[in-house]
């Protein structure tokens, strides 16, 4: 080969749709995972854990994963920025996303060119990898960690029963954790009562 075919290879094989085909080693590994509504990640022994925007609540699993990915490395700055990073996710859409540098849908190539500035930003040059689901415990339980769960104390819940119950026989006193409200909802439309929570 000649010397500019040689410079030409080295050129292209680096980089390829703005991402590094063979990233180098990482220096440090992040885990990720994000639930309905909160997101969880751990880099060494640091833990953090954090609630999604309640706009993204109902959208698809990817881009909570993808925003909850940025939340976790945001809340993980300290210990990541200027460095290589390898994020590990259970899920293969997200990687597949983040490795392509996004894809035929909007909100999620948005969410990923998002990243791509904050990576910029603090410089961090991030490599991705799809892990199974079983291997991301710890970081799916901080991502359920914060969820909120309104519970009431068992005298206040019979109290409300009961008062409940007088004025209103149809009633029925209900309080499902969130990932249960829409079911519990459907339900005491089909047996067609009221209920509270």
């Amino acid at each position: 080969f000649r010397s500019e075919e040689l410079t030409f290879w080295d050129q292209s094989l680096r980089h390829h749709n703005g991402q590094q085909i063979a990233n180098p080693l990482h220096q440090t590994v992040v885990r990720v995972d994000s639930s309905e509504t909160g997101w969880g990640g751990h880099c060494g022994q640091t833990k953090v854990a954090g609630l999604l925007p309640t706009r993204l609540i109902g959208t698809s699993s990817t881009r909570r994963e993808l925003s909850g990915l940025r939340a976790a490395a945001d809340a993980l700055r300290v210990e990541i920025a200027g460095k290589r990073v390898l994020f590990e996710m259970d899920s293969f859409s997200a990687v597949r996303n983040l490795v392509k540098g996004g894809g035929p849908k909007v909100d999620l190539s948005l969410e990923v060119k998002e990243w791509g500035r904050w990576c910029e930003q603090y410089k961090v040059e991030a490599s991705y990898a799809w892990i199974p689901r079983e291997h991301n415990a710890l970081a799916d339980g901080l991502s359920k960690e914060s969820e909120r769960k309104w519970t009431l104390r068992a005298g206040i819940q019979e109290m409300l029963r009961k008062r409940w119950a007088r004025a209103r026989p149809d009633t029925v006193f209900c309080n499902p954790e969130f990932n249960a409200v829409g079911q519990t909802i459907r339900a005491a439309q089909k047996m067609q009562q009221r209920i509270i929570d």
